[in-house]
């Protein structure tokens, strides 16, 4: 899990590095810095160095998609990493895939531009699919050119492999909060976020439930040009009535808030009043370009807006932050895995004793000989304590390593491991 590090002169990238296990400081969030001028980067370069300026050490830069307008065109790569080539040789950059870097000429100019993994088995673009671990926070950057259609459900295989993707990387992980990145967005105000459209429904159908599942956090969108800050969002509902302690926090919300940070550059969309708003917070456009001071420690999770319209003060657009006290629960125990005939049938037995209740358990093998990126998810059900789990077409000759973890609000638990060859 690593991210990109800093922009040299010339165009040239170092060697990634990790970023787990660092303090928890600040990190940039912005997106949309789409132009076909020279003039537009600039604006980028000074939204890139007054976050900086402001922020003093940020640990690294998450844009969201869209960096330039036309990604088969050198020259506006040339202007989006030149121009703030000083920015990008002290903060390490984590860029998201955006339709205007692939949708008219599919091609892997994302990937040439950037140290990102080539591939994580997702049938996606180069660089466009990775994670990385930042104190205590999983971010997951996703590509959504891939899509399907609602009724009957239809999913591009690129859909499909990221939702397996997503699983397994929540599975794997010890990390308390979950951050999502992606371009295009299940809720906004904009044209783009028109409900009627396809993509949207289909997001809202069948995206939706699987980062409900995960415990995701926070989503960070773009695509659409404007500033918006969600209710926390449960199953296509907005949340309203949650718990604010004495310092302004959220306190262990349930389901996940969305944000989209308008633009770090010149182009600005209008709201679109036909859209049915039931998500949002805040949904605005200031025509300021902006960036997101975002702050993760072990027990907050809390993200402050900024204009930054050239030659005009800083100025606190929004503010929002959640605080979360629930803990991990208990180990899963008498667990055990054993073959049988053609199947791997995994069994365990609920924590006896857990502070922290116990909503599922998240399953994966550990070196992918059950698939790549395989994962499940088991439901807890109320009064049982003895679960099992069969997985079918597993190879005789093989032997499976398998990690079962109890799943609380947020956090998994700590991994138990079983194995096959245990029970030949």
């Amino acid at each position: 899990m690593q991210v990109p590090s800093r922009q040299r002169k010339g165009g040239q990238l170092e060697s990634g590095r990790l970023l787990h296990d660092r303090p928890c400081e600040q990190s940039i969030y912005t997106t949309d810095t789409q132009g076909s001028s020279k003039g537009n980067f600039e604006l980028w370069q000074d939204t890139f160095r007054r976050a900086i300026d402001h922020i003093g050490d940020p640990k690294f830069m998450l844009l969201t998609g869209d960096l330039v307008d036309d990604g088969d065109l050198e020259q506006q790569w040339q202007w989006f990493l030149g121009i703030p080539q000083k920015e990008f040789a002290n903060v390490p950059f984590a860029p998201v895939v955006g339709n205007h870097e692939i949708e008219d000429h599919p091609n892997n100019n994302f990937y040439y531009h950037f140290n990102l993994p080539k591939s994580v088995g997702t049938s996606t673009e180069y660089g466009t699919v990775y994670s990385f671990e930042y104190g205590d926070a999983l971010f997951m950057q996703i590509n959504t050119q891939y899509e399907g259609e609602v009724d009957p459900y239809k999913a591009d295989a690129g859909f499909k492999a990221q939702v397996d993707w997503l699983r397994s990387q929540v599975a794997k992980t010890d990390k308390k909060w979950k951050i999502v990145a992606m371009h295009k967005g299940a809720y906004s105000s904009g044209d783009n976020g028109d409900a009627e459209s396809e993509r949207v429904e289909f997001y809202r159908k069948y995206l939706i439930p699987v980062f409900d599942e995960l415990g995701i956090d926070m989503v960070l969108e773009g695509h659409d040009h404007l500033y918006m800050r969600s209710h926390q969002m449960l199953a296509n509902k907005a949340i309203k009535d949650g718990v604010v302690d004495g310092q302004g926090n959220v306190v262990n919300p349930k389901g996940s808030v969305y944000l989209m940070g308008n633009s770090a550059a010149a182009k600005f969309y209008k709201i679109n009043p036909n859209i049915k708003d039931f998500f949002s917070v805040k949904n605005a456009q200031p025509n300021k370009k902006m960036f997101v001071d975002v702050q993760v420690t072990d027990s907050t999770l809390k993200f402050t807006s900024y204009t930054a319209a050239k030659n005009e003060p800083l100025a606190v657009y929004d503010q929002y932050s959640i605080k979360r006290t629930d803990g991990k629960p208990a180990k899963v125990e008498n667990a055990k895995a054993e073959l049988k005939n053609r199947s791997a049938v995994i069994s365990w037995n609920a924590p006896a004793s857990t502070s922290e209740p116990v909503r599922g358990y998240r399953i994966y093998e550990k070196n992918d000989k059950a698939g790549t990126n395989w994962s499940v998810y088991i439901p807890a059900v109320k009064g049982q304590s003895a679960y099992q789990y069969t997985v079918n077409n597993a190879d005789p000759a093989k032997t499976y390593d398998f990690v079962i973890k109890a799943i609380g609000g947020r956090s998994n638990s700590d991994p138990v491991e079983v194995s096959t060859a245990a029970n030949p």
